[in-house]
């Protein structure tokens, strides 16, 4: 609280011009100073802020200058001894008064008021110090334990009722400058704690049957804040399955604040867009601030059901209708054909007519209601002999009016035979392995004529009619007489010769009948399931290191069981183990189709027994047989102090090194790689110099370096993320993924050109079955990575390592280089290079991991 002294005469400034000394600060009682100046000083002076005032701010010394050198205040000279003056200049210094704070609810806290206490222009303040009691905390402000000269400060006060009703308490302020702390009276209100509450006159809205597009009525619900608070409504919403159906309005809206127990309306309409049961809801989320943010939710659920429009429409309980053979000239029996109004509308027919030899009589009349029926009688009435068609049509107001049925018969002459197949379309025999037998077939051949019929043979027909054949059980036969009425069975059977769909006919011949339409034979042959065998690795290398051994996985990639007869070594420095997880089995062993398993290969120099092996490389080849085609693979395995290279290398790049250290080789050429290319950009004129940079480059990035340490089949690559374009880590194995393939790849890598259109072709084949593709990036600049992906554009995720560190730690060691991981994130196979050659293989161990369970 800034205070101020104004002087007796209105607009003039008093000028001190006595020197005024400064003098260390007075104990001093400004409560008593508060009584003095009310009833000495009051009547000319204010404590508003001036600049004599300010010089007064506890300097007793000030006053007594003014109170001799003024005129206007001789009145009071003689009137204050030197402990008044102190107690005066103490009031004016530290304004003691009190504060009242506004209603507060229990539990909550105040704004923070501010107590402001000022020094002299010529005297500083000490020790100070500001305690509340009560419900009320210092809390806020900027005074420390002193206040300079000439400089004032503040103490924030809070108020932070435990209980409710009126509630007292002081903040006590002491310094330096006064003998007696100054108490300042605190007083405020506490309302119980506050509660919010929102209530809702109906939590359904039933809007019963409505027709599709057309708008209901609105429908309304009323909320009512039932809480001690104000609401703000945070959010007023439809949502669910039919939410486009239901419109909100009402009262009730987000930025308008609900006061304590009044109430808005929420108002809902019903416009179907499609017919049957429609839902949604209304959900309704408000805060009350005054009650500590406290949250209250309404639900309103929202049905109803759409009706299409009233129409009529037609379902007729036949689409054809067949009369067999029928003498010419005579009528066959009618055939009924029930016609259904579908509809909601009544169905009204202005024509029912038949073309052709066929006539038409109806019980439909002027209309049919919505869900009626009437009949329509055909018959026949052949006028040669001969097959006959004709179309039955039905005129209606319905929609896709006419509605038409296929009308089919057969006239004969008097006295003659007529055979009939039954089926009468024919058979098909489904999917059959080539060389089985697929079963029989059979069919009734009826006399449906009013003569005996001499049947003649009975003949296959068609491109696959060698796969058909007329079973010996028959009792249809060449030369047999069929009487009137009587019928035989045909039984044929099918035996496909070769794969893919096997076609034919077959009819009975006769010179004295009426023959039927031939019998349409169908069938496919299928070939008989192949195994397929495919190895992870066509080739293990070994190192000292490999104590454990290496892995080698073992899958069908075929479509029926693979049998592996043996696994077969040729000398005695390598060792098959076929147990352990997911373990083979000791041979023979089977592998289901899609299915795989795994063997561990040992090297005998590796490990403690490298110390008495003997000196130079050991080789051997692993030798597996079984009944796939061919029926023999083999798998070349080597070892060598010091070697730990990748398994199965593609060829097509460019082998790099790899260290652990500061010189580390890959670093180093990535490096001088980045250099050359760089000069070669600065240095050349055309882009002829450009190409001879790369080429120089390349050429040195070939060069024969260490070999890497490979990441082993069967474990877990070891690197968990490489940072993407954004900075923002992109990881190897997400975890999602059924099959996750990371290529490593640089600007400078020809064979990267034709990966990167193959690996663009597998994200977008096989993306959805579960493949995310992953490209790591390792030019040292990365203006050469974008300069080649502008050339050769890329649909997979990119993460970019400028320092090799990943490429290090996976054990890179050709460009491109690439690792297959399974969903558990461990690697199923290594692959270094890249040629147009290994495309197929490559994806063929894709097809055949998505495709393990």
């Amino acid at each position: 609280m800034n205070l101020s002294f104004r002087t007796a005469l209105p607009g003039a400034i008093v000028a001190i011009a006595a020197a005024v000394v400064a003098a260390p600060a007075l104990a001093a009682d400004p409560i008593a100073g508060r009584t003095k100046f009310s009833q000495v000083c009051a009547g000319c002076h204010t404590v508003a802020s001036t600049a004599v005032v300010d010089r007064g701010r506890n300097n007793p010394a000030m006053i007594q200058n003014a109170i001799n050198t003024i005129p206007q205040m001789g009145s009071v000279s003689g009137r204050f001894d030197a402990s008044d003056l102190a107690d005066i200049a103490a009031y004016l210094g530290n304004s003691p008064a009190s504060l009242s704070f506004a209603q507060t609810a229990v539990g909550q806290s105040s704004a923070v008021s501010t107590i402001t206490i000022s020094a002299s222009r010529i005297a500083a303040l000490g020790n100070l110090s500001a305690t509340a009691s009560g419900d009320f905390v210092v809390q806020g402000g900027n005074c420390g334990s002193t206040v300079p000269a000439g400089t004032s400060c503040t103490v924030g006060v809070v108020f932070q009722p435990t209980a409710a009703g009126s509630r007292n308490g002081a903040l006590t302020i002491s310094h330096n400058g006064i003998s007696t702390p100054i108490p300042i009276a605190l007083s405020g209100t506490a309302n119980a704690a506050l509660q919010a509450g929102l209530s809702a006159d109906a939590t359904t809205l039933a809007f019963g049957t409505q027709t599709v597009g057309t708008p209901s009525t609105a429908r309304t619900v009323t909320l009512t804040n039932t809480g001690g608070a104000s609401l703000d409504f945070g959010s007023i919403g439809v949502s669910g399955a039919n939410a486009g159906d239901f419109a909100r309005g009402g009262s009730c809206a987000v930025g308008t604040p609900l006061a304590v127990g009044a109430t808005c309306t929420v108002t809902a309409t019903f416009t179907p867009a499609a017919a049957g049961s429609r839902s949604a809801s209304i959900a309704v989320a408000a805060t009350a601030p005054a009650a500590g943010g406290a949250a209250v939710n309404v639900g309103i659920t929202l049905s109803g059901t759409g009706q299409s429009a009233a129409a009529p429409g037609v379902g007729l309980s036949a689409t054809t209708l067949s009369f067999g053979t029928a003498t010419v000239g005579t009528t066959t029996a009618a055939q009924t054909l029930t016609v259904t109004n579908t509809g909601n509308a009544a169905l009204s027919f202005s024509a029912i007519a038949a073309t052709g030899p066929f006539s038409a009589t109806h019980t439909c009349g002027a209309g049919v209601p919505a869900a009626g029926t009437c009949t329509v009688a055909v018959t026949f009435t052949p006028t040669a002999a001969g097959a006959a068609t004709g179309t039955l049509s039905l005129t209606s107001n319905a929609a896709g009016s006419p509605q038409t049925v296929a009308l089919a018969g057969s006239g004969a002459l008097a006295n003659t035979a007529v055979l009939a197949w039954s089926p009468s379309g024919g058979a098909d025999f489904g999917t059959v392995i080539v060389g089985a037998d697929g079963g029989l077939k059979h069919f009734t051949l009826s006399n449906t004529g009013n003569a005996a019929a001499t049947l003649g043979s009975f003949r296959l027909a068609g491109d696959a009619a060698a796969d058909y054949r007329v079973d010996a059980t028959s009792t249809c036969a060449a030369g047999a007489t069929l009487a009137v009425g009587a019928s035989c069975d045909l039984a044929v059977g099918f035996s496909p010769r070769v794969v893919g769909p096997r076609p034919a006919t077959v009819n009975v011949a006769s010179d004295n009948a009426t023959l039927p339409t031939p019998l349409t034979l169908s069938g496919t042959g299928q070939g008989a399931p192949q195994p397929q065998l495919q190895l992870s690795a066509a080739a293990l290398d070994f190192g000292p290191a490999d104590s454990a051994g290496r892995p080698l996985t073992l899958t069908n990639s075929g479509n029926g069981p693979l049998h592996i007869a043996s696994l077969a070594l040729g000398g005695t420095r390598f060792s098959v183990d076929t147990g352990g997880t997911n373990g083979c089995g000791a041979a023979p062993f089977t592998v289901a189709p899609a299915a795989s398993c795994q063997i561990t290969l040992r090297w005998l120099g590796a490990g403690a027994a490298a110390a008495s092996a003997p000196a130079g490389t050991d080789t051997d080849t692993l030798t597996l047989r079984g009944d796939m085609t061919p029926a023999t693979a083999t798998v070349a395995l080597s070892g060598t102090a010091g070697n730990a290279a990748m398994s199965n290398s593609g060829g097509g790049g460019c082998t790099i090194g790899a260290g652990t250290g500061a010189a580390d080789p890959l670093l180093l050429l990535m490096a001088g790689l980045s250099a050359i290319v760089l000069w070669g950009r600065r240095r050349g004129r055309d882009v002829r110099r450009g190409r001879q940079a790369l080429a120089i480059a390349a050429a040195l990035t070939c060069a024969a370096l260490p070999a890497a340490r490979a990441a082993d089949v069967g474990q877990p690559l070891g690197v968990a993320s490489v940072p993407g374009a954004d900075g923002a880590p992109v990881p190897l194995h997400d975890g999602k993924a059924r099959l996750t393939y990371v290529d490593f790849w640089a600007s400078w890598c020809g064979p990267c050109r034709q990966s990167f259109p193959w690996m663009n072709r597998m994200q977008a084949r096989y993306g959805a079955q579960g493949l995310r593709i992953v490209a790591v990036n390792l030019d040292a600049s990365r203006e050469d990575a974008q300069s080649f992906l502008q050339q050769v554009p890329a649909s997979v995720a990119l993460a970019f390592d400028p320092k090799g560190d990943t490429a290090r730690r996976v054990g890179v060691r050709a460009m491109p280089s690439s690792v297959l991981l399974g969903p558990d994130g461990r690697v199923l196979m290594q692959h270094a290079g890249f040629r147009a050659e290994d495309e197929a293989a490559l994806e063929a161990r894709i097809v055949a991991a998505l495709k393990t369970p």
